[in-house]
């Protein structure tokens, strides 16, 4: 058999076992239920049809095919004459029940054998025996996918769906706990500045104890007091003696008093008339000494009369004689307690209690209470006792200048947009996180599938290389394409190995981005669903494009929270401006006041039976620095923020239209670029079906089929890579339209929010009007003075 002719045989053999298993490529990349193949059987018709076209693939040859006598044809039939010119081939008529056959011969596949031309050109029927050697079977889709379901299972056994990695993210994102932390910040800095408006409950609680030197003239006072209790305690001492004395008399003479009524003799009514002024007076000294009033000289002169025979009655002698007593006792402590000093000491306590209402105008209003309490070792030996004032009232204080109006408020309102602008943050957040799920799915998903159609390319590239090496043994293919066909088949082991890596990268990444644990991160899970399908062109060409903008602008969570911290930065711009006029302030105090002197504590708190008052009391307070630098350099970086964010937020509206214009155009040249990809695989597929044909014939080789089918696993690859690219950009379109995760709190949503177009009837379709720049901030007057002067 010659060299051509045997490889002719070969090709027609594998090409019909190619023939309905090469168009896998072209089909659906999607996992498929693994099926074991069973043994290609190889029909008889298929042989004949290869050895047919070894009998006219060389125009050259000089070689004659005798056609086979019909089944139909009787046994003793004439077979054909063979040619008058040996060297001339007959012309082949195509047989039209088998075109590989010349007309007039049919063939049953069943009996047949084929024909092989003999070399001298006689048109001799040699039968050729089926060969032994069964060659290798061509993968199909269940191999590739059962292939790549092994290597899928040792990066990870988990699958999920695209709306469960969506919650998960929403579970467990650190990012979005992040973001959340700040919006509790937030809520704790509002909290923080309202309680300049809470009730204030203060209390001041002094005590304090001082020792000073007594001037001379009070040591001298000081002395002469206690020389003075000394003397009236010797004067008491001798008026108990009397008096003692006189009890006893009166003890002993049982007479009445004489009764000098009825004395007619003039001399002695005189004498009656002085005793009654001198009993007279002798009680009036009595009562000063019961009193604790009489001084030494009235003890003296009481003494004296007493002296002279005046008598007091019993009862009243005894009472004398107790108060006495008690007198003594009491100057006796005295003497002992206070001894002439030189160093006077003074205790005092106070205790303020104050309740006050500031009001977010700046106003504050509150009741108050006050004690004091004194006492010294000066006034004390005097029989002065403790001194205590209490008093209570209400207080206003009015700021008129700095902090007054707006301004009192202006951080708590600040804070309060704050808060908004910090929620609207994490609803951002929340809705970027959620695109990079969706954008880390699809890699998966992509990665998936290239890992198959990778798979089923490499095995077919082995069948190929077992086929050449067949072919090689029985001397039916050069030697030499063998080293091109081997390195197709290494080009495609390394293309599906660096697909493994791709895969567990990306699912690695989809696993990051969703916040799984750490446990979880070792068998992260792959994708369980394929790509959304593509919508219709024309549905994609009639999207409003100024309607999808406008609803941007009103729902991009970002946009809303950076007009939220513009808004915050003009109250606080407010606020300073009012807070460069001067610190003025105004308290009126109304009051009842009482005081009292008493040596026990229980005075204190009693001396609120005794008001004594209205008071009424005002107070006006200016603190003004007269550069005022504090204040206006206050007002300049307030001003200086405020411009930042009008500045931040005019770039990130027209930032926001330029992507949505970008993403729809995304989307219309994605399904255009699936459409073209999707086409360029199908004409590959056709190719390749063109080169099966032409190596029946002779006419291409295998090397040529080799190349048709990487052009097609190419364009299979570009299928793959623009169906991803059109699902992330239906998620980015999405989310720069602010309809991805519009709703933080929600927690229903389904597919078709993530793989559809944003809702957009509702909208009026006409160009998004961008936000309007506000004036300049004023130029302080100092800073203008300085520009003038350069």
């Amino acid at each position: 058999m010659s060299f051509h002719g045997g490889s002719q045989l070969f090709r027609g053999l594998f090409l019909g076992l190619l023939g309905t298993s090469i168009t896998v490529l072209a089909a659906d990349p999607s996992p498929a239920k693994p099926k074991k193949f069973a043994k290609p059987k190889v029909e008889q018709s298929t042989l004949v049809a290869a050895a047919t076209d070894v009998s006219t693939a060389a125009p050259d040859q000089a070689t004659t095919a005798t056609p086979a006598p019909d089944k139909a044809t009787p046994s003793n039939a004439t077979p054909a004459a063979p040619a008058t010119d040996p060297t001339t081939p007959p012309p082949i008529v195509p047989n039209p029940a088998n075109p590989a056959l010349p007309d007039g011969t049919n063939v049953p596949p069943s009996t047949t054998t084929p024909l092989i031309p003999p070399i001298n050109g006689n048109a001799t029927v040699v039968p050729v025996k089926p060969r032994d050697k069964v060659l290798p079977p061509v993968p199909t889709k269940s191999d590739a996918a059962e292939k790549a379901s092994e290597v899928e299972s040792t990066i990870s056994a988990r699958r999920i769906g695209l709306l469960d990695a969506v919650r998960i993210t929403l579970l467990k994102s650190p990012i979005i706990k992040l973001t959340a932390e700040d919006v509790a910040q937030a809520q704790a800095s509002l909290r923080v500045a309202t309680g300049q408006f809470d009730t204030t409950l203060s209390g001041r609680l002094n005590w304090a104890y001082q020792q000073n030197e007594l001037p001379a003239d009070q040591a001298k006072a000081n002395n002469d007091a206690f020389h003075k209790n000394q003397v009236q305690r010797g004067a008491i001492q001798k008026t108990i003696a009397i008096t003692e004395s006189n009890i006893k008399l009166l003890e002993q003479d049982k007479d009445a008093i004489p009764d000098t009524s009825n004395i007619t003799d003039q001399k002695q009514k005189a004498d009656a008339e002085l005793n009654n002024q001198i009993d007279q007076q002798l009680k009036d000294l009595t009562s000063q000494i019961l009193k604790n009033v009489a001084t030494p000289d009235q003890l003296a002169q009481f003494n004296k009369i007493k002296s002279e025979g005046h008598k007091l009655s019993a009862n009243v002698e005894n009472d004398l004689l107790t108060g006495l007593k008690g007198q003594l006792k009491n100057l006796q402590k005295q003497i002992e307690d206070f001894p002439p000093i030189q160093v006077r000491k003074v205790e005092s306590t106070t205790f303020e209690l104050d309740l006050l209402k500031e009001f977010r105008n700046g106003i504050a209003f509150g009741p108050f209470v006050s004690y004091n309490r004194q006492n010294d070792n000066f006034t004390r030996r005097s029989g002065i006792g403790d001194f205590g004032q209490s008093q209570v009232g209400l207080q206003v204080i009015v700021p008129l200048g700095k902090g007054s109006g707006e301004a009192a408020s202006a951080q708590e309102r600040s804070s309060a947009v704050q808060l908004e602008a910090s929620r609207l943050n994490l609803q951002h957040t929340v809705s970027q996180t959620v695109l990079q799920t969706i954008q880390a799915y699809w890699g998966v998903v992509g990665a998936q599938e290239r890992l198959r159609l990778l798979f089923r390319s490499e095995l077919i590239s082995a069948a190929l290389v077992d086929l050449s090496r067949e072919l090689i043994k029985a001397d039916e293919m050069a030697p030499s394409e063998m080293a091109q066909i081997e390195a197709q088949l290494a080009i495609r082991t390394s293309q599906r190995i660096s697909a493994e890596q791709d895969l567990v990268t990306v699912a690695q990444n989809m696993a990051v981005t969703m916040g799984l644990d750490l446990n979880e991160l070792v068998s992260a899970p792959l994708a369980d669903e394929h790509f959304p399908e593509p919508l219709a062109a024309d549905q994609l060409k009639a999207a409003p494009r100024f309607a999808l903008a406008s609803l941007a602008m009103e729902n991009r969570a970002d946009r809303l929270a950076s007009l939220k911290a513009q808004l915050s930065s003009k109250i606080l711009v407010d606020a300073a401006r009012i807070n460069l006029k001067p610190n003025v302030g105004l308290q009126v105090r109304g009051s009842y006041a009482s005081n009292t002197q008493d040596s026990q504590y229980e005075a204190y708190w009693r001396s609120f039976d005794r008001e004594v008052g209205p008071s009424v009391s005002a107070a006006l307070s200016l603190n003004w620095p007269l550069e005022n630098n504090a204040a206006r350099g206050q007002l300049e970086q307030s001003s200086s923020f405020y411009n930042q964010s009008m500045i931040q937020t005019d770039q990130l509206s027209r930032t926001i239209i330029s992507s949505v214009v970008v993403d729809l155009s995304a989307l219309q040249r994605g399904r255009d670029q699936i459409d073209k990809a999707q086409l360029s695989a199908n004409d590959f597929e056709k190719a390749l079906e063109t080169e099966r044909e032409k190596l029946k014939l002779g006419n291409s080789t295998l090397i040529n089929v080799i190349e048709t089918e990487q052009n097609l696993t190419n364009a299979l690859l570009q299928v793959i890579s623009a169906r991803q690219q059109y699902a992330v950009a239906v998620a980015q379109l999405r989310f720069d339209t602010g309809t991805l995760m519009p709703h933080v709190s929600r927690s229903v949503f389904s597919r078709e929010d993530f793989v559809t177009l944003p809702p957009v009837t509702a909208i009026a379709v006409h160009p998004p009007r961008p936000a309007p720049l506000a004036a300049p901030m004023p130029v302080p007057a100092s800073k203008a003075k300085q520009v003038k002067k350069k």
